[in-house]
């Protein structure tokens, strides 16, 4: 394949992935927000810390696996399109690479641009989460004034 079909073939599988992820975040944001709702207090009820520590604990805990979710969507990727195997070695890679930690390989030349879009996809969802924990949080510390 001619090196202009193959970035026009990178950027395609590249946007993919990111949409992909931006999909998958978005449902796991979705019902980070809904659970939220059910689990925290609302109004001026008391309710003991326990129970808001233990409902905000279940949150951060759907929001890691929403984010795990979107790192296996990029391990599966990886592996199938066969850049990088085993499977434990892609789950891996696609750990360091969305947490812009940066693994110590990079993928094959002709994906590098992949690589690149895993971090951003990474960036972008680390942000929204953070903005949602904010969110919970906020009402939280409202409530509890």
């Amino acid at each position: 394949m001619e090196p202009e079909n193959n970035l026009w073939m990178e950027i395609l599988a590249s946007g993919v992935l990111v949409g992909a992820t931006m999909v998958v975040h978005g449902c796991g944001m979705y019902c980070v927000a809904r659970a939220s709702k059910h689990g925290l207090p609302t109004g001026r009820a008391p309710r003991p810390t326990v129970h808001i520590g233990l409902a905000v604990s279940v949150l951060i805990a759907l929001a890691l696996t929403t984010h795990l979710f979107d790192i296996v969507l990029w391990a599966v990727t990886f592996q199938a399109m066969d850049l990088v195997t085993p499977a434990h070695r892609a789950f891996h890679f696609a750990a360091l690479t969305f947490t812009t930690l940066g693994a110590p390989t990079s993928l094959p030349e002709p994906w590098l641009l992949l690589e690149a879009a895993c971090a951003i996809a990474g960036t972008f969802t680390f942000t929204w989460t953070t903005a949602v924990m904010f969110q919970i949080l906020n009402r939280v510390f409202e409530w509890n004034k």
